[in-house]
């Protein structure tokens, strides 16, 4: 995941497919994977607002109402798909 975000950052217009099924091969369903692009993008886009504005960022706690924006931090709405079998 956090080789996915990486590149998501530095190099988003290489992302492809697959560098979507890298996440689903180990676990991620579409909801979660969909939050971890959400989270990603957004935390790549405030840095670079304040960069832009020369704001320090000093609070590293997001407010309640963005948490509550991304699928993967409402259980009750979540149902994960099961776990395929990766094969080697």
């Amino acid at each position: 995941m956090l080789g996915f975000c990486e590149r998501m950052t530095l190099e988003p217009w290489t992302m492809a497919q697959a560098d979507v099924e890298s996440l689903r091969a180990v676990g991620f369903d579409d909801v979660e994977i969909l939050a971890i692009v959400q989270a990603a993008a957004y935390r790549n886009y405030i840095t670079r607002v304040a960069d832009a504005l020369g704001v320090e960022l000093t609070n590293d706690e997001y407010p309640a109402e963005i948490l509550d924006a991304f699928p993967a931090q409402r259980p009750e709405r979540h149902v994960p798909r099961p776990l395929r079998a990766v094969s080697d």
